[in-house]
This record gives structure tokens, C-alpha cells and sequence, in this order.
């Protein structure tokens, strides 16, 4: 899932102007801070499992900088995401499950419920538990304006207003 912030016209005429007035980490920070706002609520929106590692696998990262609006335009790239080598069932709590799971390479499912370790033929389908989207869509207003805020800042000081 990725989150991005489509700038207006009057918007990306002045991101133009900010590759000349900031440097590519300068907008990469910026954006940095919207995407741990983001990471920060869904960590807190998803479901505690017994080992964690579902909160443990939401990560932000800086990504290279992206050079959109046309020539000389650059602009900060931050996502939010799961590292699936720490969470490799994170769509399936995200999303839910369908249908009955069957094991495929043994004759059993192991799950672990309660602390407790359960052998299954068959698992039945599991509701979906959203916490990505709804981080999202509560924490993408205050991470645009911390981004704002962080390049306002870093414009008055490069300016000396």
C-alpha cells in the first residue's frame, strides 16, 4: 500500500522553485517525518500477536529522491510499508482470508491461539483487520502538515525571514 500527496498546479510550481532553494536530503527528511507519522499509527492500530512482529514489520524508509514536475523539479520520497521478511502475514490480516486453509506442504496447520499451540487440517477464514489503510487515511492530514512545517522552517532559514 502506498500513501502519496498529489500537489496542485500553484503547489508544484513552487516545489520547482525548492529544488533550487533546498537540497535533495532537505525533502527527503521532510518527507521522512510525514511517513513516521503514518508508521507510528498504524504500529499502534495493528493487532498484537504473540510474537510482535507484525508492529515490528511497518517501516518507513527515505526513498532516492524522484524527480517529478518536469525539468529541475525534485521532491522528497518517503513511503510507509511492510517488510514481509518480518511480516509475512500482514495482507492476511490486513485484508482477511476467503476461504478455508489448508496446509501444503504438511498434514497439519500449526497456529498458535492464546499462547497455546493448535494442530488443524482445515482453518477457517479470517475476518480482516485493517490497520494500514485506517493509518492512512487518519494521520495523512498531520503528516502533510509536519511535512509543511519542516519546509517552512527550512525555508525561513534559508531566506532569513
Amino acid at each position: 500500500m502506498k500513501m502519496s500527496m498529489k500537489p496542485s498546479a500553484a503547489t508544484a510550481d513552487l516545489l520547482k522553485k525548492l529544488g533550487d532553494l533546498l537540497s535533495v536530503g532537505e525533502l527527503n527528511y521532510a518527507a521522512g517525518i510525514g511517513a513516521d507519522i503514518v508508521a507510528e499509527e498504524a504500529r499502534r492500530l495493528a493487532p498484537g500477536g504473540p510474537t510482535g512482529n507484525l508492529r515490528r514489520g511497518i517501516v518507513s524508509r527515505i526513498d532516492n529522491v524522484k524527480v517529478l514536475f518536469g525539468s529541475g523539479g525534485k521532491a522528497g520520497h518517503a513511503y510507509v510499508g511492510i517488510n514481509y521478511n518480518i511480516a509475512p502475514h500482514a495482507h492476511l490480516v490486513e485484508f482477511g482470508t476467503a476461504g478455508a486453509r489448508t496446509p501444503t506442504k504438511k498434514k497439519y496447520l500449526k497456529m498458535v491461539i492464546d499462547g497455546q499451540v493448535i494442530f488443524r487440517r482445515v482453518a477457517g477464514p479470517m475476518p480482516a483487520k485493517p490497520f494500514l489503510r485506517p493509518a492512512i487515511d487518519a494521520k495523512s492530514p498531520e503528516a502533510a502538515a509536519a511535512v509543511a512545517a519542516d519546509l517552512a522552517a527550512r525555508i525561513a532559514l534559508k531566506v532569513g525571514s
